[in-house]
């Protein structure tokens, strides 16, 4: 079997002055915002072809397109939290490689990945358990970039609930994501009920003294419906 897939890992880091909220307050999502939360429900489908076909691209696409599409909530909201004293990162993460050769075997409901290339290693598994799939990946790249999948999601075309985490850790920063389905619904894939929260928290060495992490963490928590589209937002 073989596995092609792309994976893009930019560090992007905007320090900006900030502060930091610990209560989550309404606002309104723009229209990225709302494509970005239902796009972190929907990529979790790719993951379900993991059991019919273990050699395709989508469960990993699915998984990287759940960390970008948070990201983008978790930039969007640091946004939010700037202007009051504290010091902001605002950090996006892609990489970009193509991995294509035989290192995908399946046996029994697990997939096993140990991909390498010449800037990249995906080792790792994807075991399914009816429709829950757990996940437990790490993918190293050239320079000490390593990202790391992990969490188990019970996901149906109607259904998404559990939670995935993505831990990342490049030279002095590291950064922890996880992004919980609370029986979020979906109705003709779009999501229509249920709560979406992706929290962060980040860790970055050198900061000056009395900056702690928690002026860098930030929180978007997301109630959808009850029509497609309808969504009731908070953050801090």
């Amino acid at each position: 079997m073989s596995i092609r897939n792309s994976w893009s890992m930019v560090l992007v880091l905007a320090l900006v002055a900030c502060g930091s909220s610990k209560s989550l307050k309404d606002f309104t999502p723009s229209a990225q915002e709302k494509e970005s939360a239902k796009a972190v429900v929907t990529s979790t489908l790719k993951l379900q072809e993991v059991k019919t076909n273990a050699a395709s691209d989508n469960p990993i696409s699915g998984l990287t397109e759940i960390q970008s599409s948070a990201m983008q909530l978790i930039s969007a909201q640091q946004s939010r939290n700037a202007g009051g004293g504290g010091l902001g990162l605002g950090l996006q993460a892609a990489v970009s490689s193509a991995l294509q050769q035989d290192c995908v075997t399946q046996s029994g409901n697990r997939t096993t990945y140990d991909c390498t290339s010449q800037s990249q290693t995906v080792k790792g598994y994807i075991e399914t358990s009816g429709d829950t799939l757990t996940v437990d990946l790490t993918i190293s790249q050239s320079g000490g970039y390593e990202l790391i999948y992990s969490g188990s999601v019970t996901v149906t075309a109607t259904l998404v609930n559990g939670t995935l985490s993505f831990d990342y850790k490049a030279s002095s920063v590291t950064y922890a994501v996880d992004v919980t389905y609370n029986n979020v619904t979906l109705q003709d894939n779009c999501p229509v009920a249920g709560t979406l929260t992706v929290d962060s928290s980040y860790d970055v060495a050198g900061l000056p003294s009395g900056y702690g992490t928690g002026n860098l963490d930030a929180t978007v928590e997301i109630t959808f419906g009850p029509a497609c589209g309808d969504m009731v937002a908070k953050g801090g």
